[in-house]
């Protein structure tokens, strides 16, 4: 008997090679929250190999969100959204990942029934407003949390409160894909300058990457050496 409901193309396993992130909230940019997204996606992309090719962070202007997703999914394997998916006016994401994939907003059943869940009969029609989502997103989810993200084609979007970020990102990092990832560090107390000339030789080898991180902890530098930052395909 036939499947009757053959997978969906736009949420197989995207197996990522080069990612952007974009981080959208005023209070970010105002210095009143410290950003702790940012720094813990790019460390669980570097483990599957995905090259982060920027990392953006955006005000709650839902042109300029727009304008960056759309150049973003453009340019690299997958985006990474987080913030701005709440209930209040200043929550844009939704509507701006929408309009840069050229897709309509539209009553997410899923996502209404969560949020059904959450509020119970006490929900405000800004809080059901939540299930509008970008047409064929799927949602994001993690065991044992009500809240979600979603994905429509390469643009994973998850919610800014790092709480909730960090184990609904955890569950779908299998999503992204990536590489196997092989990484060699090497500590010298050497200053840069001494170096600097067979380093430069070094990073020109094809094959691999070289970084340079200079210690405030003590004296010298940590070399790293890791995958070709040479995008592939």
């Amino acid at each position: 008997m036939p499947d009757q409901h053959p997978p969906n193309p736009e949420s197989a396993p995207l197996r990522a090679n080069t990612a952007s992130v974009v981080i959208i909230g005023d209070e970010v940019l105002a210095g009143e929250v410290v950003d702790l997204n940012g720094p813990f996606i790019l460390s669980h992309l570097a483990t599957q190999g995905v090259r982060v090719l920027g990392l953006h962070v955006l005000p709650d202007e839902p042109a300029e969100v727009e304008f960056c997703i759309q150049r973003a999914s453009r340019a690299a394997d997958c985006v990474i959204v987080t913030g701005g998916i709440g209930p209040t006016h200043d929550d844009i994401t939704r509507l701006a990942v929408a309009r840069a994939l050229g897709r309509p907003l539209v009553s997410h059943d899923e996502a209404a029934e969560r949020l059904e869940s959450i509020f119970r009969r006490s929900s405000t029609p800004e809080e059901r407003a939540m299930a509008l989502l970008p047409q064929g997103a799927e949602l994001l989810l993690a065991p044992g949390i009500m809240a979600f993200g979603f994905r429509v084609l390469n643009v994973l979007v998850f919610p800014g409160v790092p709480r909730l970020l960090g184990p609904i990102f955890l569950a779908n990092l299998e999503q992204i894909g990536g590489r196997t990832v092989h990484r060699r560090e090497l500590r010298t107390e050497l200053r840069e300058g001494l170096i600097a000339a067979p380093l430069s030789e070094l990073a020109a080898l094809a094959g691999a990457s070289l970084g340079v991180l200079s210690r405030t902890d003590r004296n010298g530098m940590d070399l790293a050496f890791g995958p070709s930052r040479t995008r592939s395909g």
